[in-house]
């Protein structure tokens, strides 16, 4: 498990690794989240939550670049 931090205002962490689905939470700078894994979706890198509730948030952690799949 790794830690992040947020630098933006205001970061969204979403229900799926797709920029158009829900958002579960914003979160402001200065946030630490814990994260179990990465994915790939939408053109972007995923930092992948997991819940309490067993479910997954997944956080947008940058572009993803063509010789990374």
């Amino acid at each position: 498990m790794k830690t992040i931090t947020t630098t933006a205002t205001k970061v969204k962490l979403r229900s799926s690794p797709k920029t158009g689905n829900n958002v579960i939470a914003e979160l402001a700078k200065g946030t630490q989240i814990k994260i179990n894994n990465i994915v790939f979706g939408d053109g972007f890198v995923w930092g992948v939550q997991p819940r309490s509730d067993g479910k997954k948030g997944y956080i947008d952690i940058g572009k993803s670049v063509a010789w990374v799949k």
